[in-house]
């Protein structure tokens, strides 16, 4: 016998409601952020860690505007086994391919569909829960002149391409939506109105103007600018100033965190580098955010509060040099540094 397990509600602190208003849901109405918040709390997610999220479709027309919770493929897994009758599929997706209809441009493979299996626990006997997914009904194809040039104007082509992530992973994407079909068909009472973000790629952008596209394009330049920008810091007391780029402070910083000792290394770092800190805050806020997390949570395991600290010590160390994390470093408009 299986027993169900009662969902865990998150609870937001009024700093973390602030962040995520003024980040993941900025375009959000108040009550539409009421609502989102609502849904994220039901579902245990937590919008800082991007595993929920709020899609606005038919946003310039307040008759036909509504509010989309999305939801990582883990974030639907989360759920999903919290409710202790969940079984993951143990072999990969099946997926079917056709030469006849391999396009450069909009199906590079010749996918047709995928199709995955969740296992659901019921009256002692586990039931496969089949979820497919047809290449021509979620894979996002967008149109040339939706995607101008900062240099050139708005073109009248009709040529058409597929978005880029789909172009490079096309089999993980169409398996995530099937997979997504699954575990809302196996678990409606839990999953019912949230769709992962593969399944929402095709919405997206078909949201997206030529105008936001063209601005879009812009915050990204200015976030890739921004990451290419150096700082100054001082690994320990006494040592020389070294420079480091933007994109690679979180690593940097990270590294120096782990191989702390004692919590008070840590908060000297902190207070070494308070005016790099916080110009990193202004320049990449989510970064920043993480890494003051990471600083908390490290100093109150080395200072015995929490524990041993085990879950914080083997946090990723992230290079955004190399790792594109998709924000603009004025997406928060700054106000934030290390206490």
């Amino acid at each position: 016998m299986v027993l169900q397990r009662p969902i865990r509600r998150a609870e937001f602190s009024n700093t973390q409601l602030k962040l995520i208003r003024r980040s993941v849901a900025r375009q959000c109405t108040p009550a539409e952020f009421d609502e989102f918040m609502a849904v994220a709390a039901l579902c245990g997610l937590d919008p800082l860690r991007r595993q929920i999220a709020p899609l606005i479709v038919a946003a310039d027309d307040s008759k036909r505007r509504r509010l989309i919770p999305w939801t990582t493929i883990d974030g639907l897994r989360v759920i999903a086994a919290r409710n202790g009758d969940y079984r993951p599929m143990e072999g990969a997706p099946l997926i079917e391919y056709d030469r006849a209809r391999v396009d450069e441009a909009v199906n590079p493979l010749g996918i047709v569909r995928a199709e995955v299996r969740a296992w659901k626990a019921h009256d002692g006997a586990w039931h496969a829960v089949v979820g497919e997914a047809w290449w021509d009904e979620f894979a996002p194809v967008r149109c040339s002149r939706a995607a101008p040039s900062l240099n050139v104007e708005i073109a009248s082509s009709t040529e058409t391409h597929l978005d880029s992530a789909w172009r490079k992973m096309g089999r993980v994407m169409i398996s995530k939506c099937a997979e997504a079909q699954a575990l809302r068909r196996g678990w409606p009472d839990l999953l019912s109105g949230l769709y992962g973000e593969e399944e929402l790629s095709a919405t997206r952008l078909a949201e997206h103007t030529a105008s936001e596209l063209l601005l879009t394009a812009r915050d990204e330049q200015h976030r890739k600018r921004m990451a290419m920008r150096t700082l100054w810091f001082t690994a320990e007391p006494g040592a020389p100033f070294e420079p480091v780029r933007a994109c690679d402070v979180e690593a940097f910083v990270t590294a120096i965190y782990l191989r702390s000792e004692r919590g008070a290394s840590i908060r000297q770092f902190d207070a070494d580098n308070r005016s790099s800190l916080a110009t990193y805050w202004e320049w990449m806020p989510q970064e920043a955010f993480r890494l003051k997390m990471l600083s908390e949570a490290l100093q109150g395991a080395l200072n015995g509060e929490h524990g041993a600290g085990s879950d914080a010590r083997r946090a990723p160390v992230v290079n955004n040099c190399a790792q594109d994390s998709g924000h603009d470093a004025q997406e928060l408009g700054g106000g934030g540094d290390y206490e």
